[in-house]
Protein backbone atom coordinates (compact mmCIF):
# COMPACT_ATOMS: atom_id res chain seq x y z
CA UNK A 1 0.00 0.00 0.00
CA UNK A 2 1.96 3.30 -0.91
CA UNK A 3 1.31 6.30 -2.97
CA UNK A 4 3.65 8.98 -3.32
CA UNK A 5 1.76 11.91 -4.52
CA UNK A 6 -1.17 10.77 -1.17
CA UNK A 7 -0.53 12.42 1.99
CA UNK A 8 1.40 10.08 4.49
CA UNK A 9 -0.25 9.54 8.77
CA UNK A 10 1.45 9.17 11.53
CA UNK A 11 1.03 4.92 10.30
CA UNK A 12 2.44 5.14 7.36
CA UNK A 13 -0.36 4.93 6.13
CA UNK A 14 -1.59 7.38 3.11
CA UNK A 15 -4.80 9.06 2.99
CA UNK A 16 -5.70 8.23 -0.75
CA UNK A 17 -5.29 4.58 -0.14
CA UNK A 18 -8.35 2.23 0.36
CA UNK A 19 -8.49 0.54 3.59
CA UNK A 20 -8.19 -3.00 3.41
CA UNK A 21 -9.37 -5.78 6.41
CA UNK A 22 -5.22 -6.64 6.73
CA UNK A 23 -4.57 -2.81 7.10
CA UNK A 24 -7.64 -2.77 10.01
CA UNK A 25 -6.64 -5.92 11.78
CA UNK A 26 -2.80 -4.32 11.62
CA UNK A 27 -4.27 -1.24 13.34
CA UNK A 28 -6.66 -3.36 15.95
CA UNK A 29 -3.46 -5.38 16.48
CA UNK A 30 -1.50 -2.16 17.63
CA UNK A 31 -3.84 -0.84 19.83
CA UNK A 32 -2.96 0.27 23.09
CA UNK A 33 -4.82 -1.70 25.88
CA UNK A 34 -7.22 1.17 27.07
CA UNK A 35 -8.32 1.87 23.53
CA UNK A 36 -9.04 -2.35 23.41
CA UNK A 37 -13.25 -1.24 24.86
CA UNK A 38 -14.11 1.94 22.99
CA UNK A 39 -12.49 0.63 19.41
CA UNK A 40 -14.71 -2.67 20.21
CA UNK A 41 -17.87 -0.45 20.63
CA UNK A 42 -17.05 1.85 17.71
CA UNK A 43 -16.65 -2.03 15.80
CA UNK A 44 -19.66 -3.31 17.06
CA UNK A 45 -21.63 -0.22 15.66
CA UNK A 46 -20.10 -0.19 12.38
CA UNK A 47 -21.60 -3.86 11.59
CA UNK A 48 -25.14 -2.56 11.93
CA UNK A 49 -26.56 -0.65 8.93
CA UNK A 50 -28.82 1.33 10.82
CA UNK A 51 -26.12 2.44 13.10
CA UNK A 52 -24.00 3.75 10.26
CA UNK A 53 -26.80 5.84 8.74
CA UNK A 54 -27.81 7.33 12.10
CA UNK A 55 -24.18 8.13 12.49
CA UNK A 56 -23.67 9.81 9.23
CA UNK A 57 -26.88 11.76 9.56
CA UNK A 58 -26.79 15.39 9.84
CA UNK A 59 -27.27 16.63 13.62
CA UNK A 60 -30.93 18.11 14.22
CA UNK A 61 -30.50 21.29 15.03
CA UNK A 62 -33.82 22.88 14.85
CA UNK A 63 -35.21 24.69 17.34
CA UNK A 64 -38.57 22.98 18.98
CA UNK A 65 -41.15 25.19 18.16
CA UNK A 66 -44.50 25.82 19.92
CA UNK A 67 -46.55 23.64 17.62
CA UNK A 68 -44.07 21.10 17.96
CA UNK A 69 -44.77 21.04 21.85
CA UNK A 70 -48.88 21.50 21.01
CA UNK A 71 -48.46 17.94 18.75
CA UNK A 72 -46.94 16.05 21.84
CA UNK A 73 -49.06 17.64 24.40
CA UNK A 74 -51.68 16.19 22.16
CA UNK A 75 -50.45 13.02 21.57
CA UNK A 76 -49.56 12.44 25.77
CA UNK A 77 -53.22 13.06 26.10
CA UNK A 78 -54.25 9.76 23.67
CA UNK A 79 -53.53 6.76 25.30
CA UNK A 80 -53.61 5.42 22.39
CA UNK A 81 -54.42 1.24 21.19
CA UNK A 82 -53.27 -2.23 22.34
CA UNK A 83 -51.29 -3.92 20.21
CA UNK A 84 -54.05 -6.69 19.74
CA UNK A 85 -56.30 -3.61 18.77
CA UNK A 86 -53.49 -2.60 15.96
CA UNK A 87 -53.27 -5.96 14.71
CA UNK A 88 -56.90 -6.38 14.36
CA UNK A 89 -57.05 -2.79 12.41
CA UNK A 90 -54.07 -3.55 10.38
CA UNK A 91 -54.83 -7.23 9.40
Amino acid sequence: MSSPAAETTTDGWYAEDVMTRADLHRLVDELPEESIEPTAVVLERARNPLWAVLESAPPDNESVTAEDIAAIEEGRRHSGISVEEFRAETA
